[in-house]
């Protein structure tokens, strides 16, 4: 069954942390405007400001969840780091599905 937004936040899955938070913006576009419905892109907001500070979303050369800051000029503290990286491991533990090629 591929994996859904629903299914990935269902479970167990953290998107709130103490200074940021994860917000699902839609799901990655394939070939030919297809979404791909199991590779949601998710937000990453600032909770005081609620300012984007970057996108986690598929990678699909290194085929795993990468996080892209929005600006140079973004600066996280290693808490902050921590909790992206906590964030894309929880992505990338997923069950692996088969590349749309």
């Amino acid at each position: 069954m591929p994996r859904t937004l629903h299914s990935l936040t269902r479970g167990k899955m953290k998107t709130k942390y103490k200074y940021i938070h994860f917000k699902n913006i839609g799901y990655v576009l394939l070939e030919k405007n297809k979404l791909a419905k199991d590779k949601p892109i998710w937000e990453c907001r600032n909770n005081e400001t609620n300012t984007a500070l970057g996108i986690t979303s598929y990678y699909g050369p290194w085929k795993q969840y990468v996080f892209e800051a929005e600006f140079l000029t973004v600066i996280f503290s290693a808490d902050c780091l921590d909790n992206i990286s906590d964030f894309i491991k929880q992505l990338n533990k997923e069950p692996k599905q088969k590349e749309n090629n």
